[in-house]
């Protein structure tokens, strides 16, 4: 408890109280403030078909409390802070009580979980959903069975999924735990149980994605078929899937890729290293020498018992390497903290004072890898903090890349506009790399109060308009927000200008603004000046109570 607690006074260094962007985030808020006002479960006109409606729905309730972002970090910050307590409890089964806490508090202060704390995720639900799921399966198997118990596990298995569909595939991990413990549970109890956890988790997958299409199609055949053509690219958008599926792609080659997702998911900042040369072999290595080590010390300290649970963290991340073509180690939540008590328990092992000296030196050189390791999740967190804590937080955020936007989203709420009457660019430059614009896109359905279409990449260039203005027009189209390629680079909250000249061998060139607004006419598109607001944005905008 004292974890939990010290862990959440921590994060109040973190917290802005004001709207940062958040991608995802922003896309959760849009929905919970349409189910609040009684829109239904609805994203910018269209039915939501592929985002499970619990976490939305937990958080139009916690908007009809307040609509202020402060509000949503208490709450999000208790359940990670829950999650953390029942983790911690959970991993003395498995690991020593000290490489426990201090594996705990490595992962309270892991880049990938506590950023958690002040956007609207679905994830610390989820991993509150988990956790206690894992730990009632584990008192089923160190204790007399009981229905009552078993009955909650079921449900508790059933709402992880409605809250994440990747409950799915953590559902082995609270199946595995029912086999830990000299309970006096036989072992036809037990599997009778393991199926029931399992055949809950795809009946609720599937069956949930099954209601959510039909009623999906049932919506959409009431929908003008003008606003239907803008559909497909916003479902792309809410799916988080299409896209991002290897679909008919080598699964080997991605399952290789297990070991970005490990380097990635223990220290954010290698994920910078892509841009040099050689950077990206670098971090695959890395990161499976890290996830041997782990599979060695799981195999050494294990009974046949607690390896049944390892097993389902590797499949765990063997499926989701295997399926995703890039990295996205949000999803290895479920099994960082078994993860990072492995490498505690690893580090704190005594360096042999006797034997080659290879072994020693091997041993010096992995603490020295884990201090790095940490080092660079506490810098993150350093710097995390000294955004939120500036006066204007959102001039440091992104190194201040979402202003414009910010300032356009109160603008445009100033207006009366029909609906789907603003667009925005469908991509973006970054990095030297062409993006989808989903964040933007998401931040400013968050930020405004009007319904936003993503036009199409062959009608974004404002440049040569005239592709633009045929769709926008065909549209009604009022208003059309730009994003023009991002000079100087960004890297997390800072500018790169310097990296993007060596790498580009030219100065960089910044646009007028990193967003730009035009009024659509007849024959042209006009460039709007927006005004600057510099008081924050603490409350959901567009919130009716």
């Amino acid at each position: 408890m004292g974890l939990a607690v010290g862990m959440a006074l921590v994060y109040l260094l973190l917290q802005p109280g004001t709207w940062v962007p958040s991608s995802d985030g922003d896309l959760f808020l849009s929905i919970a403030r349409n189910l609040a006002e009684g829109q239904g479960y609805v994203s910018n006109g269209f039915p939501v078909i592929k985002l499970p409606p619990l976490w939305p729905v937990v958080l139009s309730g916690v908007l009809t409390l307040s609509s202020r972002f402060l509000l949503l970090a208490v709450v999000q910050t208790f359940f990670l802070c829950t999650a953390l307590f029942l983790f911690h409890r959970i991993l003395l089964r498995y690991v020593s009580a000290r490489a426990a806490f201090w594996g705990m508090v490595a992962v309270g202060l892991n880049f990938h979980w506590f950023r958690l704390c002040r956007i609207a995720y679905s994830d610390p639900l989820f991993l509150v959903l988990v956790s206690a799921a894992m730990l009632l399966a584990l008192h089923e198997g160190e204790r007399r069975p009981s229905v009552f118990r078993l009955v909650a596990l079921l449900i508790l298995v059933f709402l992880s999924i409605a809250t994440r569909w990747i409950g799915l595939i953590s559902a082995p991990m609270v199946a595995a735990a029912l086999w830990v413990g000299n309970g006096k549970a036989t072992r036809l109890c037990r599997s009778i149980s393991s199926a029931l956890i399992l055949a809950t988790a795809a009946g609720t997958f599937f069956s949930l994605r099954a209601v959510l299409a039909m009623v999906g199609d049932k919506y959409m055949q009431k929908i003008d078929p003008l606003f239907a053509q803008s559909f497909e690219p916003i479902d792309t958008t809410l799916s988080g899937l299409r896209g991002i599926l290897a679909a008919n792609q080598s699964y080997s080659f991605y399952l290789a890729q297990a070991g970005t997702w490990i380097a990635y998911l223990f220290g954010q900042p290698m994920e910078f290293l892509s841009l040099l040369p050689m950077g990206n072999a670098l971090v695959l290595l890395a990161g499976w020498a890290l996830l041997l080590l782990i599979v060695w010390q799981a195999g050494l300290n294990s009974d046949g018992a607690s390896k049944v649970t390892w097993l389902a963290v590797g499949l765990l991340i063997a499926l989701l390497a295997a399926r995703w073509t890039r990295p996205n180690v949000r999803y290895l939540l479920p099994v960082l903290p078994f993860l990072s008590a492995a490498v505690i328990e690893l580090t704190l092992r005594p360096v042999p004072r006797e034997g080659p000296n290879a072994k020693r030196l091997a041993a010096q050189g992995f603490r020295l890898f884990v201090g790095l390791l940490i080092f660079g999740n506490l810098t993150l967190f350093a710097i995390d903090s000294w955004a939120a804590r500036a006066s204007e937080p959102l001039r440091r955020f992104a190194a201040g890349q979402y202003i414009a936007l910010h300032d356009i989203g109160r603008h445009l709420n100033k207006k009366e506009l029909p609906s789907h009457s603003v667009a925005i660019s469908a991509t973006y430059e970054n990095l030297g790399r062409t993006r989808l614009n989903s964040s933007s896109y998401r931040a400013l359905m968050a930020l405004s109060r009007h319904s936003i279409r993503m036009a199409p990449a062959s009608a974004s260039c404002p440049d040569d308009p005239a592709d633009l203005l045929e769709w926008a027009q065909l549209r009604d189209v009022k208003y059309f927000v730009h994003r023009p390629p991002t000079e100087p680079w960004r890297i997390y909250h800072f500018s790169a200008g310097r990296i993007q000249s060596w790498l580009t061998g030219h100065p960089p060139d910044p646009p007028p603004a990193d967003f730009l607004l035009y009024r659509v006419r007849d024959s042209d598109l006009q460039l709007v000046s927006v005004p600057h607001q510099s008081e924050p944005v603490r409350a959901l905008p567009g919130w009716r109570q």
